[in-house]
């Protein structure tokens, strides 16, 4: 079955890149708070891009390339991001996980390992990996597991060696002209 990828922007600026049916992509019901802020603050008016039709895994994919290129300026990104004409906002920690859980899925898909066997070589029950893959609340320790299975383990035990924030605040304090 064809889903598709697509994209919300407000005066040529994405806010907003979703897949699923073409449906999906004129629905208004079941957006995020930071979504609805967004194309309230615009009188409503926003436009809508169908950037790729193709199978699931496909627009998973594609979709995943189009968030990673507007991720400055998109509410389902881990930022606030502001433009001259759009104040956009950080979304939800609902939003954050419904993303992770998304590459998740999308991982163990990639490598052709059914969520029966993920969930068992992680030590966890289907219903817990079903959970981390649609973005709800589970434990850190499931979680880890899952991306032991699929490889990911050492990227999320590094995931904040590089502190760009931190480092500078330590470096202004070291160095308080540099």
């Amino acid at each position: 079955m064809k889903k598709i990828v697509y994209i919300h922007s407000i005066k040529d600026v994405p806010f907003y890149v979703g897949s699923g049916d073409k449906k999906r992509a004129y629905d208004r019901i079941g957006r995020s708070d930071a979504w609805k802020d967004i194309v309230n603050s615009n009188k409503n008016e926003y436009d809508i891009e169908i950037v790729f039709s193709g199978d699931i895994i496909e627009c998973l994919e594609i979709e995943n390339e189009y968030i990673k290129k507007y991720w400055d300026t998109i509410c389902n990104s881990n930022e606030a991001a502001t433009s001259a004409s759009i104040n956009l906002k950080c979304p939800s920690l609902k939003d954050i996980r419904i993303k992770v859980g998304r590459d998740v899925c999308l991982a163990r898909k990639k490598r052709g390992i059914s969520s029966s066997v993920l969930s068992k070589k992680a030590e966890i029950s289907r219903a817990t990996l079903w959970k981390i893959e649609s973005g709800q609340n589970t434990t850190i320790d499931a979680f880890i597991n899952v991306l032991f299975i699929l490889g990911f383990h050492n990227d999320f035990a590094n995931l904040l060696t590089i502190d760009k924030i931190g480092d500078a605040k330590v470096r202004s304090k070291i160095l308080p002209n540099g």
